[in-house]
């Protein structure tokens, strides 16, 4: 018997969550747009990409006074980054399952299995994650529906970002 490992990377949180219909997918840029977003939203799968790259830089450098600056310099950047989100509207928060390929919540509407939704989710390190996700199906539940949908075309930082957050909230 076979075992879908993915149904094992499933958690169930209260997070940040809006998510509103599109006609089709849309790209990052467009996500952004469509929530109100500052661009620095859309930024941060590149900065947490960045900041990956220079972890890895800083141990191949064997000077210590250089690696103190750089450090220092890198500090300096993510306090400037913090400082952007004050003006980012963080969404109401949610009990939604999530997996690092589908989210599940309740909302007071139905939606059709086929329809494009844009999510916005905020993780707990105030990581704002943008995607597209299709509905996969939609159960009526007490006088409000649950929703479960696929995730698509998550920028690769976010995809792993995500990732790494449910597989470090199944061993909480």
């Amino acid at each position: 018997m076979s075992i879908d490992r993915r149904l094992s990377l499933r958690t169930c949180v209260d997070l940040p969550l809006a998510w509103q219909p599109l006609t089709d997918p849309l790209s990052a840029s467009k996500l952004c747009e469509s929530f109100k977003l500052p661009a620095f939203v859309q930024l941060q799968g590149r900065l947490l990409e960045l900041n990956t790259e220079l972890d890895h830089a800083l141990h191949n450098i064997s000077d210590s006074s250089v690696v103190g600056a750089l450090g220092l310099l890198n500090a300096k950047l993510d306090l400037l980054c913090e400082a952007q989100q004050v003006d980012v509207t963080i969404p109401g928060r949610k009990s939604i399952e999530l997996s690092p390929d589908g989210i599940g919540f309740e909302t007071h509407e139905a939606l059709s299995s086929g329809t494009w939704i844009g999510i916005h989710l905020v993780l707990p390190t105030v990581y704002h994650l943008l995607g597209n996700a299709r509905i996969n199906h939609c159960e009526a539940r007490a006088g409000r529906f649950w929703v479960g949908a696929e995730l698509f075309d998550l920028e690769p930082a976010s995809a792993k970002k995500l990732t790494r957050f449910v597989i470090g909230s199944k061993k909480e």
